[in-house]
């Protein structure tokens, strides 16, 4: 790795400000990297290769764009790690759950319609439109209380739901 990148990550994918260091998504010194990737034991195949980088590009799009943030597109952004480690070992050791790197945070938006039929709904004292609410509310509490996948006991993704509101309303599960 020396002689492809000279102190190759020596300070990290990110600068000071928590931003990509551009020398990590230059054309010229990726392109020797991948090449040396592809003539490795077991080889980088071109789909992996061309995968890895259509992520980095749409990241980059978005940046670009203007409808995304740097904070926002941080998860995104270490999810390669976990996609390139699983590009060497998934031939070798197919795994049948997916990874996300510890500490991601994501975003949610639940929308809910409330129709003149839904008066007849009924839950936890509350009828119509507020009924729905109280059984996403519900379904929510129960996710953070189990996880997802298996469930937390088996090591499966434990998360934490923040800065929940309803009609621009905080509320806690």
């Amino acid at each position: 790795m020396e002689e492809l990148w000279p102190e190759f990550l020596r300070d990290g994918f990110l600068d000071a400000a928590g931003n990509l260091r551009c020398e990590y998504v230059e054309r010229d010194r990726v392109d020797r990297l991948v090449r040396a990737m592809s003539r490795a034991k077991p080889a980088l195949t071109m789909h992996q290769a061309r995968r890895f980088f259509q992520h980095c590009r749409a990241i980059e799009a978005r940046l670009r764009a203007r409808i995304s943030t740097w904070d926002a597109e941080l998860a995104s952004f270490r999810r390669l790690d976990v996609a390139a480690a699983d590009a060497v070992g998934t031939a070798m050791h197919p795994r049948k759950v997916e990874r996300v790197v510890a500490g991601s945070k994501f975003f949610l938006r639940i929308g809910i319609h409330v129709w003149s039929l839904d008066g007849q709904v009924h839950r936890d004292g509350e009828a119509g439109g507020a009924a729905l609410v109280a059984f996403v509310k519900e379904g929510l509490a129960a996710l953070e209380r189990t996880g997802i996948g298996s469930g937390i006991s088996k090591g499966s993704v434990e998360i934490e739901l923040e800065d929940l509101k309803v009609d621009q309303q905080a509320f806690s599960l």
